[in-house]
């Protein structure tokens, strides 16, 4: 967490999911523990706080987490590659099915090339 307190009072996006986020406290009652919730995708939420002000501060001043960031960015990317993998395997799949073999060759080296460029990571 960061020394400065947020005292804007507005709650940010999930971190997990970017959803949007609301503060919940037992019984609505002032003098029950308050916590934010994410109420979008992933359901995340803090532990409880003596004050409303302390869960929000809590929320808005958490540190990102870098690993977990690089390791979406590195997923993220990885999905591009598997669905144009994804796409050479089905035009090989067409040209089968279909008997095209002027293309066939052409498409199998594409694929090919594709494949040795993951197993080579």
């Amino acid at each position: 967490m960061t020394d400065a307190p947020d005292t804007s009072g507005e709650l940010k996006c999930c971190p997990l999911c970017g959803g949007p986020a609301e503060l919940w406290r037992a019984h609505s009652k002032p003098e029950r523990s308050a916590w934010i919730a994410c109420v979008d995708q992933c359901m995340v939420l803090t532990k409880e706080y003596e004050t409303d002000a302390e869960a929000i501060n809590a929320w808005n001043t958490r540190t990102p987490d870098t690993a977990a960031q690089s390791r979406i960015a590195e997923l993220e990317g990885n999905i591009h590659e598997y669905l144009e993998i994804l796409k050479l395997m089905r035009a090989v799949l067409a040209d089968v099915e279909l008997g095209t073999e002027m293309r066939f060759p052409r498409t199998i080296a594409s694929l090919d090339r594709a494949l040795k460029g993951k197993t080579n990571d």
